[in-house]
């Protein structure tokens, strides 16, 4: 079978992911390979996109991130925000020996993506693509391709003393796709902020869900300082209850 052009860069590695995910998130990807597939990135032909050419994307052909690039410790720790917490991705990968994480502490849970697939799929298949009101052809290409991310779920009334830095570091000239879920009860409280840096020019391809319920509150700051050249696409999705 030929593989449509825009895929054919990526098909391997979207397969893998699928087949090591649960049931209802490989469906989830295998429907997005598909799409894009058919679609590709979005095209001046749409409306949304009349303005954006985003066509030097797909002449790029990006090779996929297999695995985290090296990358000199004290340089993550120079864009490390302090007094804040962090979770650190290099090139989509987690690096645990890089983050720095609060502890549990009732149902308060801020982790990497895939550590919630195994730990908290409950609240995972609840929030999962809820707050993704669109369709095109990047979302479906972060939906097949994401590598992990973080994932926040806070308890009613729950307030984080400090900032969460979720940190992203793009040390190849690839792509590399994270997805972030942040689960906001009834009165939580948190401010997250997303830094992008980069020693190469690749294409991100981010998405942020926030599910917020009645009177919670999140500040969400973003920050991009990647390289020359680089390509970034970033979708914040915000579904929100009354008064939050």
């Amino acid at each position: 079978m030929t593989v449509p052009a825009p895929v054919t860069p990526y098909q391997t590695h979207a397969e893998s992911l699928a087949a090591s995910s649960p049931d209802w998130l490989a469906k989830l990807r295998r429907g997005a390979l598909n799409r894009f597939a058919e679609q590709g990135f979005p095209s001046l032909r749409e409306e949304e996109w009349k303005y954006t050419n985003v066509a030097p994307i797909e002449r790029k052909r990006f090779p996929w991130a297999e695995a985290p690039g090296q990358v000199d410790p004290a340089w993550v720790r120079d864009r490390l925000l302090p007094d804040c917490w962090h979770l650190v991705l290099i090139d989509g990968h987690f690096a645990r020996d890089l983050s720095s994480l609060p502890e549990r502490a009732g149902e308060t849970v801020i982790c990497d993506f895939n550590e919630a697939l195994d730990r908290h799929s409950e609240w995972l298949t609840q929030g999962f693509g809820r707050a993704v009101d669109v369709d095109h052809g990047f979302i479906d290409f972060n939906t097949a391709l994401f590598q992990g991310g973080a994932f926040m779920h806070l308890s009613a009334g729950a307030r984080l003393e400090k900032p969460i830095q979720i940190l992203h570091l793009q040390t190849q000239a690839a792509a590399a796709a994270s997805r972030h879920l942040l689960l906001l009860e009834e009165g939580a409280e948190a401010t997250v902020i997303e830094t992008y840096a980069g020693l190469e020019a690749g294409l991100t391809a981010h998405i942020s869900e926030v599910l917020l319920e009645k009177e919670a509150r999140l500040q969400h700051f973003k920050i991009q300082e990647e390289a020359e050249r680089s390509f970034h696409f970033g979708g914040l999705y915000v579904k929100q209850a009354s008064h939050s």
